[in-house]
Order: structure tokens, then C-alpha cells, then sequence
């Protein structure tokens, strides 16, 4: 008989599920399920834990996860985090204290690291102990003990229409123009601009579907000249391969191999500060200087928040003066 947790189970189908069928279906399906269960030997995770090194509680937290639908990078970087707290500290999550934590934040900080990295870390170990706490691994999460921590404002900056011809001058091959072309169009994330298939672009339709966090699918557009580019990159292989961006040994480019491309460009242009997000931020702060309302502007970002997309939008001093000129 399989060992399973029933109350994981049960809530990644509902969260499957959401999106597929109605409330009074949802129900039904959870209840034929809860029924099923009954043949199999349903034991809590806190009862299998007592039996659990560190690694494995660590690998049943990241296997809830999955389930869940978190992105594999997602998954990944908080199992990448964790191990390396638990080499730091030498203690078992089990007997880790507020003051093991705070060892390993004071030791980041003195070896440089930003207090954004500091913070989001803090939130992947808070995730996690808070989910042990949940599933009565332990009685109290450490990370209770930790107060936030204070994020630099830093005004990040869109491209300036200068700094993209720049870079588009110096993007040599016809890939990385339509890589540049794409990003600056779309507005997508490096890790779904590297999982777009040629067959997922509506050339017709002058758009695309893509799949962003949380396995969260939107529309994004590709129009004018940045669609010519990117078709005629298309246009351009000798291969039948899928992907639409390739590297040299035929394969689908990795989120990894564009910010390399694009660190080259940003040498060669001598623009500072060309990665992906920052054509995220480029594309919000143009359709709102356009005029688009800021939930479409949202929706096209793919945010769940509307807060989020707000820090993603520049507001020049010089509109605003023309603004206050205009309406005072």
C-alpha cells in the first residue's frame, strides 16, 4: 500500500483543479477522492518526519511544491538555498534557532551581499520552517525572530530610446537581433522567452501564449518591426527544431545562454545593465507613457499584483512638471 499524505493530496488537486471545474464540481471531485483515499495508508507528514534526516525532510517539502505547480528554477533556488544554510549552520532544521540564521545573514552581509538578496532569502527560509511548523515538525519557527529587511530604494531605470538602438547596433547575428527584438516586444521573462516554441507565435494574430510562474499562461504581443525581425530569424535556419531561439550546437537556448548574450551586447554597446528584466520594465513604462491602463499593463506582465507592476513603471521629473504645467 503507498504512503501518502492526504491533506497534500487533496489540496494540490484543488489547486489543479481551480481553473478546470466549478465550485459545486470541485466538491464532488474532492469527495470521490477523499473516498479513494480510504484504500491507501494515509500517515501525516509529522508522523513520517520523526523518521527524516534533514535532506529528506527537505526533499518532501520541495516534492509538495512541485505538486503545487512552483516552477522548476523556483524549486531549484530554494533547495540550493537551504542546503546552503544547513552547511553553514551544521545544525539539523529540526533544532535550528533564530540565532543560527542570524549567524549566516551577518556572514552574506559581510561578504557583500545585497540586503534584496538578504531579504529574499529570508522569505525562502521563512516558506519553509513555516511549513514544518504547519506540519508539526517543530513547535516553533525560527524565522518569527527575524524582522524584514530593508530594501535600498534604488530607482531602476527603463532604456532610453538611444541606449536601444545602441544595443540593437550592436546585436551582430540575425538570433540575437530577434532576441533583443523579442524581449523588447513581449516584455516576457528570460525564463519564458527560452521555452517559446516557433509553433506558439500567431504570425497572423501578432501575439503568442506564454507560460510564466506558477504554470500561469497569458497573451503577449510581437508586432511591426520587431515581428520582422523575429520572422526573419525564423526564416533564416536550417534546422526543424522547436525552439525559437537556438544556440551554435542546435539546441534550445537556456534562460542562462540569453543573459549571456545579452552581457555580451551590454559590453559591446556600452550600456550598463542589459538583462531581461529590464526590457520588462522598458515595455511597462512606454505603454503607460502611451496611455495604456495599468491593469492591462499588468495583465500583459503577467503579475499578480497591480502593486508590482507599479514599481515597474519610471516616472520621469520632466513629465511630471509637464503634467503640472499642463493641469495647474
Amino acid at each position: 500500500m503507498s504512503t501518502i499524505d492526504k491533506r497534500i493530496y487533496l489540496d494540490a488537486l484543488r489547486q489543479r483543479l481551480g481553473d478546470v471545474v466549478t465550485a459545486n464540481d470541485m466538491e464532488r471531485v474532492l469527495k470521490v477522492a477523499d473516498d479513494v483515499l480510504i484504500d491507501f495508508d494515509i500517515t501525516s507528514v509529522g508522523q513520517m518526519g520523526e523518521d527524516m534526516d534533514s535532506e529528506q525532510l527537505l526533499d518532501f517539502y520541495l516534492m509538495q511544491l512541485e505538486v503545487r505547480g512552483c516552477a522548476p528554477g523556483t524549486i531549484y533556488g530554494k533547495k540550493r538555498k537551504m542546503k546552503i544554510l544547513l552547511e553553514f549552520t551544521g545544525v539539523p532544521f529540526r533544532k535550528m534557532r533564530a540565532e543560527h540564521i542570524m549567524q549566516y545573514m551577518q556572514a552574506e552581509r559581510e561578504r557583500g551581499i545585497s540586503q534584496v538578496t538578504l531579504n529574499n532569502d529570508r522569505h525562502t527560509f521563512n516558506a519553509f520552517f513555516a511549513w514544518m511548523k504547519r506540519e508539526e515538525l517543530i513547535t516553533r519557527n525560527p524565522m518569527d525572530r527575524i524582522m524584514p529587511i530593508k530594501r535600498p530604494n534604488v530607482m531602476r531605470l527603463p532604456f532610453s530610446d538611444t541606449e536601444l538602438r545602441l544595443i540593437d547596433e550592436a546585436a551582430t547575428s540575425t538570433r540575437d537581433k530577434a532576441i533583443i527584438a523579442f524581449l523588447t516586444a513581449t516584455g516576457c521573462r528570460v525564463a519564458e522567452a527560452a521555452a517559446v516554441d516557433i509553433a506558439d507565435i500567431e504570425w497572423d494574430r501578432d501575439r503568442l501564449r506564454v507560460t510564466g510562474k506558477g504554470s500561469k499562461e497569458r497573451i503577449v504581443y510581437l508586432a511591426g518591426v520587431q515581428k520582422m525581425l523575429v520572422r526573419r530569424y525564423v526564416d533564416e535556419r536550417k534546422d526543424d527544431l522547436p525552439a525559437l531561439f537556438v544556440g551554435k550546437g542546435s539546441e534550445r537556448l537556456t534562460p542562462g545562454g540569453i543573459r549571456r548574450i545579452l552581457t555580451k551586447i551590454s559590453k559591446q554597446s556600452g550600456v550598463e545593465g542589459v538583462h531581461p528584466h529590464r526590457f520588462r520594465r522598458t515595455l511597462a513604462t512606454n505603454l503607460m507613457k502611451a496611455g495604456m491602463p495599468i491593469e492591462r499593463v499588468q495583465k500583459i506582465l503577467g503579475h499578480v499584483k497591480i502593486t508590482t507592476t507599479q514599481l515597474y513603471i519610471y516616472v520621469d521629473d520632466t513629465d511630471v512638471q509637464n503634467d503640472y504645467m499642463k493641469y495647474r
